[in-house]
């Protein structure tokens, strides 16, 4: 190569800053990284000498070390005088949390320089160790005792990419990071966290027990999946409808359940240090100044997941309140980040490529459009969704149990059969919304347990822009239908039942 060409493209000495070379002490985003800074040209290390005859350097471009090399004097000077202090006070190491920030460039590692000028001059690099960690949780792979628990111990076979989430999931709870598992609606989030629940039953020895925090309406489903999938797992359902608010006066359970409502009602779960502690549509703590966001944050836990198939509904500051729960100071306070945003944006940098860099190793999310995944679903995905009743659905439903049982034990033969299939109609209005039995159009949707479930399903179809196909047995409830969902989504929807004009039904 010429040595014309070798001048028009001259290396430059830079900081290098290696982050985690050796394992440390303990695990989890507190974990001290050790930390190193030293002078690079190209691969090779620098020493003092070498350093010094740079800087004496009286021309900016010199053939060093068998390469032409460009030297910047001033801001090497610079730079090198902004890193002894820093690597002063960084004293035993930095935080995992801090070694990620760093090396993903959402902190420069360098004091004060934060100027895209000054940050060219420092190179972050992982080491030995950290690099491990970071592909061990980037490409998991399985192994023996992990396939043979799951195969005992699970009543289901788990797709290919459902093995990859289960495995993600403790990787991470063994590293103690926390995640978000973000898949699509429907390719199994709740399979996947049963699996782990498993895992730690199984492999961990004397395993502390775990929280799960859900929406009400969600009680039923995670304790159908539990009963189908997961026997083995001893839960309680801290809520009225299951166990009640009391502590188990037994604590041989390996999971609690609890909704986001009773939180603060429930004061013996802040004493408890949970293994891990699960946020299911973890949308619900985007609002970091809520009361059930502050008291689901405030729990003592050795690892935190969230579960949501939306993790940025409206603003970025949803994913820094979802990461303050799981991963908390990873993006820094709400202040920290926010300025982080603005400074980005306003020197025209592209502040989506170092926050992705830092969060991409937490978050696993899998979209049914994914041909990899797709390809793997069968033709249908049924999924049951249980509702629980509103007080009102609940008086109504006992009142006609008891007026039915009162009637057919007056009547016999092919009356009888008349009355049971009259309440049983009945019971299904009931459970669709009390006012489509009592004829009274209010159809609030405090009323009916259904209403409020469609509401959570709804919403996230409608953050994601998708479509939704929605059926009723009864004509008479499109309407109450038609303007809920008007509410949810924006505008107005199509209704097509017996009655609509033959030319719009198309």
């Amino acid at each position: 190569v010429p040595n014309w060409w070798k001048a028009k493209n001259p290396n430059r000495p830079q900081i290098s800053v290696k982050l985690g070379d050796k394992a440390p002490s303990k695990m989890g985003l507190d974990a001290l990284v050790d930390f190193s800074m030293s002078v690079v040209l190209g691969e090779q290390e620098l020493n003092q000498k070498e350093i010094q005859d740079l800087l004496r350097s009286s021309e900016n471009l010199i053939f060093f070390k068998g390469q032409w090399t460009e030297v910047d004097k001033a801001k090497l000077g610079d730079i090198l005088a902004k890193c002894k202090p820093a690597s002063r006070s960084v004293g035993d190491g930095l935080s995992f949390g801090e070694a990620m920030r760093l090396l993903s460039g959402v902190e420069s590692g360098i004091g004060e320089a934060e100027t895209a000028g000054e940050q060219s001059f420092v190179r972050v690099v992982s080491g030995q160790w950290l690099t491990e960690i970071l592909d061990e949780i980037q490409s998991p792979e399985t192994d023996r005792n992990i396939e043979q628990t799951l195969k005992s111990n699970l009543n289901a076979n788990l797709r290919p990419y459902q093995k990859q989430g289960v495995v993600w999931l403790y990787r991470l709870n063994q590293l103690r990071l926390g995640g978000i598992l973000a898949d699509d609606m429907g390719l199994g989030k709740t399979i996947q966290v049963l699996s782990l629940f498993l895992l730690r039953r199984h492999l961990i020895k004397g395993a502390s027990q775990n929280l799960l925090v859900v929406p009400a309406s969600l009680i039923g489903n995670w304790k159908a999946e539990l009963g189908k999938f997961a026997p083995s797992i001893k839960f309680w359902i801290a809520h009225p409808s299951g166990d009640g608010y009391q502590k188990p006066k037994n604590g041989n359970f390996d999971l609690i359940i609890t909704t986001y409502g009773s939180l603060s009602k429930l004061e013996w779960l802040a004493l408890v240090e949970w293994g891990v502690i699960v946020a299911d549509e973890a949308q619900a703590i985007k609002n970091p100044v809520a009361k059930q966001t502050k008291a689901l944050k405030s729990m003592k836990a050795q690892h935190r997941l969230a579960l949501t198939g939306t993790p940025v509904e409206n603003h970025l500051s949803d994913l820094w309140s979802l990461f303050d729960f799981v991963s908390p100071g990873l993006l820094g306070s709400s202040k920290v980040f926010e300025s982080f945003m603005k400074r980005k944006a306003k020197s025209g940098e592209n502040a989506y490529a170092p926050l992705k860099k830092l969060v991409g190793p937490y978050i696993l999310r899998r979209l049914k459009t994914d041909k990899k995944v797709i390809q793997d679903l069968p033709e249908k995905t049924e999924m049951k969704s249980y509702c629980q009743l509103s007080k009102g659905q609940v008086v109504l439903y006992q009142k006609s149990v008891e007026t039915l049982a009162r009637e057919i034990a007056k009547i016999e033969g092919i009356k009888r059969r008349g009355v049971i299939l009259s309440y049983l109609m009945r019971f299904k209005q009931i459970c669709n919304h009390p006012s489509q039995f009592v004829k009274d159009g209010r159809f609030l949707e405090t009323d009916s347990g259904k209403f409020q479930r469609l509401r959570e399903i709804c919403e996230v179809i409608a953050d994601k822009q998708d479509k939704v196909l929605i059926f009723t047995q009864f004509k008479e409830m499109t309407e109450p239908l038609d303007v809920f969902l008007k509410g949810i989504f924006g505008k107005a929807g199509l209704v097509l039942h017996g009655e609509t004009a033959i030319k719009k039904r198309s």
